[in-house]
């Protein structure tokens, strides 16, 4: 379990899935502004080119060293959220800024802490932490310096090359769902409820799995797949604590709205581990089958839209041949509360047994 000291650092977080998405600055015109003041940085940081946004910051390339590691990404929260915005009331400008500084604190405590853990099991299912805090106290530039990733699962599911049915490709995907199950158990296990599994939150940090066209599936083929199927879960913003003892927690929604369990939207004060185990098998719905599992038109207010996904029910599709067991397994994860998984133990067991089929 992580220390006493990061868990205090934790405190409960209020802030909605679409909060605070306005730029004063582009990626561009900010990443001059981190070059300036990470010079500065002991030892120099040098950030080199924008990679991707979220809702609270912004990641670039990045150079420095550290343990004799060269290349970094490097994650800075936007400055321009920190600073008070006119016409909103004073004590809710305050309470905005707090809270956007509480969940990047947390996110970056969090990962730090388990990309640091003792055991290897735990350490490599995150995405690895080298540096992090406040820099420049003026501006208020809190960063976290965090290993290079080489893609995201997002990129794997978009890609076309990889939406067919041949049979090593299926094997492919077999296992690198259960590579996912593992590292959410493991997360799990130290304490942390993840909350926003999402493809673009899982990261593969070798190529995104070779493409074997055509090719029978053999025993070697499935222990190759195996050994270079290497993922880390990343983005730790919005991680619950599972508690030993009675704590009222935020009670706002908060995730992404295509990956929300239907709890999260109804009860979020409430949820648990297995709202992982939800969110886990929509994207494992879209690794197998490129789409996601409810068809729900997006073109509608956030409000609309998150109530259509809590409602509706995934979509059956047929599954490929030989991986019937695989596809229940997906929407036992997706079912209501009670009738679905109720650990992330019981997910990796079903899903290691059927990988093992395969041989």
């Amino acid at each position: 379990m992580l220390s006493r000291f990061h868990i205090d650092k934790l405190l409960p977080i209020r802030l909605t899935i679409d909060a605070f998405s306005s730029y004063e600055k582009s990626p561009a015109d900010r990443a001059d502004d981190l070059r300036r003041i990470f010079r500065r940085h002991r030892p120099p940081i040098i950030v080199g080119d924008y990679i991707g946004s979220g809702g609270f910051s912004d990641v670039y390339k990045a150079e420095s060293e550290y343990n004799e590691v060269k290349e970094f990404a490097l994650k800075a929260l936007r400055m321009d959220l920190l600073k008070p915005r006119p016409h909103v009331d004073r004590d809710k400008k305050e309470m905005r800024i707090k809270d956007i500084k509480k969940r990047f604190t947390n996110e970056s405590y969090v990962q730090w802490a388990l990309s640091q853990h003792l055991s290897d099991r735990v350490s490599q299912s995150v995405v690895k932490v080298f540096d992090h805090g406040e820099f420049d106290r003026r501006r208020q530039c809190r960063f976290i310096l965090m290993e290079r990733m080489e893609s995201t699962v997002r990129e794997y599911v978009n890609d076309p090359a990889n939406h067919s049915n041949e049979r090593d490709q299926l094997i492919y995907k077999t296992l690198l769902m259960t590579k996912i199950a593992d590292i959410i158990l493991n997360v799990h296990q130290e304490g942390i409820i993840h909350r926003d599994i999402k493809p673009e939150n899982i990261f593969f940090y070798t190529s995104a799995g070779p493409r074997v066209g055509g090719k029978t599936a053999s025993l070697s083929l499935r222990r190759r797949y195996d050994r270079d199927i290497r993922v880390k879960l990343g983005d730790f913003g919005t991680v619950r604590w599972v508690r030993t003892y009675s704590e009222r927690f935020d009670g706002v929604i908060i995730g992404s709205q295509w990956y929300l369990s239907p709890e999260q939207f109804f009860d979020p004060e409430h949820v648990d581990t297995r709202t992982d185990i939800f969110s886990f098998g929509v994207v494992c719905y879209e690794i197998l089958y490129g789409a996601h599992p409810k068809n729900v038109n997006a073109d509608t207010g956030t409000k609309s839209l998150l109530q259509k996904l809590a409602w509706a029910k995934p979509q059956r599709r047929t599954p490929p041949k030989g991986f019937e067991e695989l596809n229940e397994i997906i929407f036992a994860c997706m079912q209501d509360l009670d009738r679905r998984y109720q650990t992330m133990v019981e997910v990796v067991r079903d899903m290691r047994h059927f990988s093992r089929k395969l041989d």
